[in-house]
């Protein structure tokens, strides 16, 4: 089923549902126990919650990993510059 044809089918169900509640009320009955659909908010929201739930893992890890990249360039900056110092104080 495609995201066109899901639209359209929670669109008839979003007015089925409001014409029974205005059928319902026409006859005298206020509250109306219809299951209720998510609305395409609902359905958006819930979709961006999922794949941010993902996503923060895996930005996470991967700062973690450009953390460790960046503590290895300076210990190897450290130790080379230790390496150059004691070159120059021999000379």
């Amino acid at each position: 089923m495609s995201a066109e044809e899901k639209r359209a089918l929670l669109k008839e169900w979003e007015e089925s549902c409001k014409n029974l509640k205005e059928q319902m009320k026409k006859l005298g009955h206020d509250i109306v126990l219809v299951p209720t659909a998510l609305s395409k908010s609902e359905i958006i929201q819930e979709k961006v919650e999922k794949q941010l739930r993902c996503k923060i893992p895996e930005e996470l890890y991967q700062e973690a990993l450009d953390a460790n990249a960046y503590f290895l360039i300076m210990q190897q900056y450290r130790e080379m510059q230790k390496e150059y110092l004691s070159e120059v104080s021999e000379l």
